[in-house]
């Protein structure tokens, strides 16, 4: 059952990489297995990261941090400059309620 959810959701993945909502599903739908099964996954944000250096890990944390700064003083030319350099690299944010989040786009 585990084999195949993960199959499906990689298939599903590689398809549609930037497709939010099907990310949000598969993050959810990790959070119940681990609770049905009575074992933790890792951080389900996490299972998005795979790829990234601890490097670029520190140089992403390090630009959210400029942008979340430069969205307080209003100033969104900063925050959208921010926003574009790593999309350029691949990384897409994700604005939630309790902070900037950020994935990997493999496509």
């Amino acid at each position: 059952l585990l084999d195949d959810f993960i199959s499906s959701a990689n298939l599903e993945l590689d398809k549609e990489s930037k497709n939010k909502i099907l990310k949000q599903n598969i993050k959810e739908a990790l959070s119940e297995l681990a609770k049905i099964f009575g074992f933790g996954f890792m951080d389900t944000t996490l299972y998005f990261q795979w790829g990234v250096s601890k490097e670029e890990r520190e140089e992403i944390e390090k630009l959210i941090l400029e942008r979340t700064e430069a969205k307080k003083n209003k100033d969104f030319n900063t925050a959208d400059a921010i926003r574009e350099q790593l999309s350029s690299k691949k990384i897409t944010l994700l604005d939630t309620p309790n902070g900037t989040i950020w994935e990997k786009i493999n496509a």
